[in-house]
């Protein structure tokens, strides 16, 4: 029995859910006997692919020369070709390119998955999606209501659509119980141990609505005085926040922890978890730190509603009310119980609804499909 070979296409290979999706979906299909390689078409980070390597996944860049490189399209095909791939799976960035070299090379099954709304909404780049959805066999969307959306947006039945919900690896993301583990980490990590840290993980985009949090980190701060924020990621908006939190007088209060690659030893030591987007598919930190029964405060935009049930495992609030947003913090900050029962019900939960096996699971059907 011949083995299928799958190719994975995402523009950059480095820390952000996407990434983290494919990652673990290409290690996990190695496990259920697939071949699995790696393409990506703008670059990566070499720490990040270091991953995929025990599992001998290669990792390959082929790049455009120049804007109107139409050569790219037949180099990509001829790679496809070459090593025999039976299935191409596109990621966010790349849907049309990977539709047009994907049919080039005549390959067996063209998947496309959406982790989250179209970021260009002008004419063009929507007659672009509607030739991609021509092209391919399948569009994946991560929450229902991007479905709903990818289904209006490409006008045409022509795809297969599916809703797979993200998983996360729940070995890996665990609560910490063990003290002694915690001031260690605190440490290592150079965070106040005597304080309610509240954090988030992410890209430091202005999609990710932090200047909410920061708000809202503000009047938490004015009214509890005892609190301490955490920003895990890199990005362009980062000055941009500092001069915020400087405005705000709250500077000396936060933490910005940059890129890091251990994100499973941060999430733990966290109170709160606060998730402020603009939009989102089915966020994978707000996933990871549901499963370190971290309780959580999201802005109720795109799949967070069905990770977050307000009142059982955490709070939904409305975009861009941080008063509320204050005031959910410091009703988890300030009552110890709640925090727990919120915190257990939320591993319960990703247990249940969210693994990273019961993705697997689904994708493998398709491609068996």
């Amino acid at each position: 029995m011949s083995v299928t070979k799958v190719l994975q296409v995402t523009q950059y290979l480095n820390i952000g859910g996407q990434e983290t999706v494919i990652i673990e979906l290409s290690k996990n299909l190695v496990k259920l006997g697939y071949d699995v390689e790696v393409l990506c078409l703008c670059g990566l980070d070499p720490d990040y692919a270091k991953e995929l390597e025990e599992y001998n996944i290669p990792v390959y860049v082929i790049q455009k020369k120049h804007k109107w490189d139409l050569g790219f399209f037949v180099r990509v095909a001829r790679f496809i070709r070459e090593n025999n791939f039976h299935i191409v799976h596109a990621h966010s960035g790349c849907f049309l390119y990977s539709a047009i070299f994907s049919k080039l090379a005549a390959v067996r099954k063209t998947i496309f998955t959406a982790h989250g709304m179209p970021v260009d909404m002008s004419w063009k780049a929507h007659i672009e999606d509607i030739v991609a959805g021509l092209l391919i066999d399948c569009v994946v969307s991560v929450s229902h209501e991007i479905e709903l959306f990818i289904r209006k947006w490409l006008l045409f039945k022509r795809p297969l659509f599916r809703t797979i919900i993200n998983g996360v690896d729940t070995d890996k993301f665990q609560p910490i119980s063990d003290t002694k583990k915690k001031k260690q980490l605190l440490s290592k990590y150079g965070l106040p141990g005597n304080r309610t840290l509240i954090g988030s993980v992410g890209r430091i985009e202005a999609v990710k609505n932090y200047g909410m949090l920061l708000k809202a980190f503000a009047l938490f701060v004015t009214e509890n005085g005892n609190g301490h924020l955490v920003l895990v990621g890199e990005g362009s908006q980062e000055e941009e926040l500092v001069n915020l939190a400087e405005h705000l007088k709250i500077r000396e209060s936060i933490t910005f922890l940059g890129m890091q690659y251990d994100i499973h030893e941060i999430l733990p030591l966290l109170t709160v978890f606060v998730l402020p987007s603009l939009t989102e598919g089915t966020s994978i930190s707000l996933l990871e730190s549901q499963s370190c029964g971290i309780p959580a405060i999201a802005t109720d935009v795109g799949g967070s509603s069905f990770i977050i049930t307000s009142g059982h495992n955490g709070y939904l609030c409305t975009l861009d009310d941080y008063a509320d947003m204050a005031n959910k913090i410091s009703k988890i900050a300030s009552d110890f119980e709640l925090a727990s029962i919120f915190g257990i019900n939320s591993r319960k939960r990703v247990d249940k609804h969210f693994s990273i096996h019961m993705m697997v699971n689904e994708y493998n059907e398709l491609y068996k499909s």
